[in-house]
């Protein structure tokens, strides 16, 4: 999958470097409940969801700015 760049965005697959980042996105108690999931408790959490439904995946994408 390529990225997806553009003069203010870069849209990238996720990697499993990324885990850090999510987890501190999603355990935030007004991220997770409003997308439909719970928020995350821990980052073993977070890695166990991102090997398993993230990374590699066709258009899952991380925004960097």
């Amino acid at each position: 999958m390529k990225n997806i760049n553009t003069r203010n965005l870069l849209l990238r697959p996720l990697t499993m470097e990324d885990t850090a980042d999510v987890s501190a996105y999603s355990k935030s108690k007004n991220i997770g409940p409003r997308a439909g999931w719970k928020p995350h408790e821990t980052i073993e959490e977070t890695a166990e969801i991102m090997k398993t439904i993230f990374v590699g995946q066709e258009n899952i994408w991380g925004i960097e700015k």
